[in-house]
């Protein structure tokens, strides 16, 4: 913990850092234009407003992500960030215009030249690892600060980028690459950039309304695993792919063309989608298999056509942008999906009645029969679809969950809606705000309160916590209905108390009408399965709802109009229709009104519509001890739809186990017993949906659940799935049993429950390091999780993509074989690595990496290299135990000599497409056995082959279909006793 003394000495360190970058930048940019006329005093003291916000800003968020490193290890850093940034700039261009205004591209700059200036400024290994993080961080924030500039600084730059793109679209006309609709498609993707980059934090509000908070600014990153899918065979190459431990979504959806990601209320998935389409059209999108390319994005929320027919291509556009349809030419939503740059984004399949679920399914095979080569994302809830759901062959979408929020998730969520919260506010509430979320923090660290641990993991009950851990003086109810409760209550009368709005006149219900017309007005949407309506059905519903009360007489419209813009419960999708803020409001309202107006009997005969759930579980929290108990009989008893199918009455079973979590008072405790024997009968769990319902049972679900003895491997994965959702203490003893399976799907059940851990580091000593992984390859991303490796002595095979650095965490991992490192732009320095056990080394994108000297007398006898044009490749030389080396590089365009001769390789593979590789200087290597390239070799490339004393194969990909050229090859070879593979 640093003092604050050393924490203001960084603060002003920082500062004066950023500020002399800032300034030289709005002088520069001020005597290019003539308007500054070489102020330099002017531009410091804009720069100086920027800097001492950025500042604390920055310093705050590295020594969050960062508590192990020293006031001393970050102060060498923002000294080296100063030299990089004098390194990066002269008399006519600044890196911040170099980088033209994008984040990554300024990271990139610093790096470089912080590298070519760290010979003369040496730092120790923590600094370099708060150096790295820094330019990452402060590139994003000062782009952010400067282009909120009040005045025409931000203008200009952005004038100054359009000249660039004006210059790029007339190289796009000369060389006859731009589309025939392409004025309309850059104003599309511009519009689309703008309209769905922002989003709204709950509780986070300017005025009355809700805030939209910037995606770059405020929004926390989610994780998804793949869906296990228990009829898939485990030899399926991608099956032994560990995602358990969380994969970062725009990663994990890379390179893949059909993707269903299913994900529980509030969970994000809409706000998911939105940040897909905003930055897939500002062209950010980027995963492991590199950047997305060129996508066209079109959202199609499905709540939108509950009552129309869904939509043809050429009228999807329509669905996403409306404001600038008409200017849409005629077929060019066609044209984008024929040529594969369209991305649709499907939001809700659940939001749509179950009869219409199957619409759905049809529309988008035959999206899919027509553009196979577009790309599709479609969300639902996890109950709504079966788990294949187009998963068949040709369609074959491929299955993903969107996580809950892991320990680190949860406290970055806090920190993000804090410092949305703080913006524009005086230094007494930012200083309130900061003592908040250090509260809330604490508390969800608490062992005492370990519900508020299990509410907080959806961002909608994170927000939640966030804004009625203020209201309530930092105090939070304890339960999910309780929770629901006291938001209701802020949203519906305190936020308007607290701000002097006054709440009565004209068409203003009281208050216990307010709150029996929103729960009618909810339960007529639940029964007619809406979650959009227009504004003269609901004030039509409005009316109906009004029935019975002292202001029956008011004007439907008008209480309707008091309603939307009183309460904050709703919102305007588009113009004319209304919804509620989240579909979690409706349910609870719809239950309460359920309760209260007797209508137990009717709920029972919907439970078994998935849609129906929630409302059945918070029914059961609203009801009386009575109804309680009736309500738990009539679901063990089987509506209609369960006496002819044993799967319904399964589910209702469960139903009511899973309700138990909201009674904590019945009548009588016999039909708790029966309904806990009725859940006893249905153990092991038979899907990953009947685990998340029984989970909700409780606690006492733990001491029902077997061990591993007896169970098939998808019983086992069902069993750790349910032990993970109930969570605490105990669940580690239970979950301990099954450390030893070999299993991938049980394995990976294991990793989810370690990123749901409360104690990540006692997790991976008690339970992980009894895994034994195999040859299943772990993908972890976070310093945080990289930093407890060295507890899995049975992993050897891990791939971490993102930036991170040293690698010294990485090389204590006491059994590992074989290492990939995807797109890190903070690697420098490979010499942890060289007393580690790794014998296969892949290295991808690295960009910043130069010397691979420290491979040499390191246990590495496989190297891959991709895309990796700056590292030296004559530092490979002497001492090294390369016996294969698989490499794709542009510098063997001419031929082999790039690579030193020294190394003493058995198998090679240039992975070049074959109009960018030449096997001249192959011959260097005479004990070469195997060789691969992609495309036959032309004639001077085979005798070179053939002057290869050791050759035995010579493997060929991608080779052309010439039968003849193919013979030729083989007869050539074969003579020098070499065999060709066609692959």
């Amino acid at each position: 913990m640093l003092t604050p003394a050393e924490l203001n000495n960084l603060y002003n360190l920082l500062e004066n850092v950023a500020g002399e970058l800032i300034a030289h930048l709005l002088e520069l940019i001020g005597r290019r234009l003539g308007e500054w006329r070489y102020d330099r005093g002017r531009a410091k003291a804009a720069a100086t407003a920027i800097s001492a916000r950025l500042s604390r800003e920055l310093v705050d968020a590295g020594l969050r992500e960062h508590p192990e490193l020293t006031a001393e290890d970050w102060g060498a850093a923002f000294l080296r960030l100063r030299e990089a940034v004098h390194a990066a700039r002269d008399e006519s261009m600044d890196p911040v215009l170099t980088s033209g205004m994008l984040p990554d591209r300024l990271t990139q700059i610093l790096a470089e030249r912080g590298a070519e200036v760290s010979d003369a400024l040496p730092v120790a290994s923590g600094a370099q690892q708060a150096y790295e993080w820094l330019i990452g961080a402060v590139s994003p924030l000062i782009i952010r600060e400067f282009e909120r500039r009040p005045d025409y600084e931000a203008q200009v730059a952005k004038a100054t980028l359009q000249h660039v793109v004006l210059i790029r679209e007339e190289l796009d006309v000369l060389v006859g690459h731009i589309p025939a609709h392409h004025p309309f498609e850059r104003r599309y993707l511009d519009h689309v950039a703008r309209s769905l980059g922002r989003f709204e934090l709950f509780g986070v509000n300017r005025g009355r309304e809700p805030s939209r908070q910037s995606f770059d600014d405020s929004y926390v990153s989610l994780t998804v695993a793949r869906t296990s899918d228990p009829d898939q065979s485990t030899q399926n190459d991608e099956e032994e792919e560990l995602t358990g431990a969380g994969v970062a979504v725009s990663n994990a959806l890379s390179g893949r063309k059909r993707v269903i990601l299913r994900g529980s209320a509030g969970s994000g998935k809409t706000t998911l989608l939105s940040w897909l389409a905003a930055n897939g059209a500002a062209g950010r999108l980027t995963g492991e298999s590199g950047p997305w390319g060129e996508v066209v994005p079109f959202l199609v929320r499905l709540r939108d056509f509950t009552n129309q027919p869904l939509p043809k291509v050429e009228e999807i556009p329509t669905a996403t942008a409306p404001a600038i349809d008409g200017e849409r030419p005629k077929g060019w939503a066609t044209k984008c999906f024929a040529d594969g740059t369209a991305l649709l984004l499907v939001d809700g399949v659940d939001e749509l009645a179950a009869e219409r679920r199957p619409q759905v399914q049809e529309w988008l095979e035959r999206l899919v029969d027509a553009y196979p080569e577009a790309r599709y994302v479609v969300t639902v809830r996890p109950f709504a679809v079966p788990t294949k759901w187009l998963g068949h062959r040709p369609y074959e979408f491929d299955q993903f969950d969107l996580l809950p929020l892991s320990a680190k998730g949860i406290r970055d969520f806090l920190y993000c809606w804090h410092e949305a919260a703080k913006r524009d506010q005086d230094a007494a509430k930012v200083a309130w705000l900061d003592e908040c979320r250090a509260g809330l923090d604490a508390l969800m660290q608490d062992t005492a309160r370990p519900e508020l641990r299990r509410l907080a993991t959806s961002p909608l009950l994170c927000g939640l916590l966030c804004a009625l851990y203020q209201d309530r003086d930092m105090e939070l109810p304890r339960d999910r209905k309780s929770l629901l409760a006291s938001a209701l209550e802020l949203l519906l009368f305190r936020w308007n108390e607290q701000h002097g709005l006054s709440t009565e006149g004209d068409a203003v219900p009281s208050r216990e009408e307010q709150a029996i017309l929103l729960q009618r007005f909810a339960y007529s949407m639940v029964k007619n399965q809406d979650l959009v309506v227009d504004r003269e059905h609901a004030a039509t519903r409005i009316a109906h709802a009004l029935r019975g009360m002292r202001s029956h007489q008011e004007d439907p419209q008008a209480v309707l109009r008091y309603v939307l813009e009183r309460t904050g419960l709703f919102q305007e999708p588009r113009a004319g229709q209304i919804q509620f803020v989240h579909r979690t409001f409706r349910d609870y309202l719809a239950a309460k009104e359920v309760v209260e107006s007797g209508e137990l009997a009717f709920l029972v005969e919907q439970a078994h519509f998935d849609q129906w759930h929630e409302v059945v579980i918070m029914a059961m929290a609203h009801a009386r001890p009575r109804e309680r108990a009736e309500l738990l009989r009539e679901l063990l008893r089987g509506n209609q739809a369960a006496q002819h199918d044993r799967r319904i009455r399964d589910r209702l079973h469960l139903l009511a186990a899973a309700s138990l979590e909201q009674v904590d008072v019945l009548d009588d405790n016999e039909i708790r017993v029966t309904v806990e024997r009725a859940a006893a009968r249905l153990i092991p769990p038979a899907s990953f949906e009947e685990a998340a319902l029984l989970a909700r049972a409780g606690d006492f679900v733990l001491g029902l659940l077997p061990g591993p003895e007896g169970l098939t491997e998808q019983q086992m994965a069902y069993v750790v799935r349910t032990i993970t959702t109930i969570g605490g203490a105990a669940s580690i003893e239970k979950i301990r049993e099954y450390s030893a399976i070999d299993n991938t799907m049980v394995v990976d059940e294991l990793l989810r429950a370690w990123r749901e851990s409360d104690n990540p580091e006692d997790y991976a000593r008690t339970v992980l390091a009894h895994i034994e992984f195999g040859d299943r390859e772990l993908k972890v991303q976070g310093w945080h999780k990289v930093l407890l490796l060295h507890y899995l002595r049975g992993l050897y095979h891990l791939h971490i993509p993102g930036d991170l650095t040293p690698l010294d965490a990485v090389a204590q991992i006491p059994h590992l074989q074989r290492l990939s490192l995807f797109q890190n732009y903070a690697l420098r320095d490979l010499s942890p690595l060289r007393h580690a056990p790794i014998r296969t080394l892949q290295l991808t994108g690295c960009s910043f990496l130069t010397d691979l000297s420290p491979l040499n007398g390191s246990a590495v006898t496989e190297l891959h290299l991709y895309h990796m044009e700056r590292a030296r490749l004559e530092t490979l030389a002497g001492g090294n135990r390369i016996t294969t080396l698989v490499i794709r590089d542009d510098r063997l365009t001419d031929g082999l000599a790039p690579i030193p001769s020294e190394l003493p390789l058995a198998r090679l593979w240039i992975d070049n497409l074959s109009d960018r590789r030449n096997l001249r200087g192959v011959s260097r290597w005479q004990k070469l056995e195997h060789v691969e390239c992609n495309g036959i070799p032309d004639a001077e490339e085979t005798d070179e082959l053939k002057r290869v004393g050791a050759l035995k194969i010579l493997s060929v990909h991608r080779a052309e279909p010439d039968a003849h050229l193919r013979a030729q090859l083989e007869a050539e070879l074969g003579g020098s006793g070499i065999r060709v593979r066609w692959l």
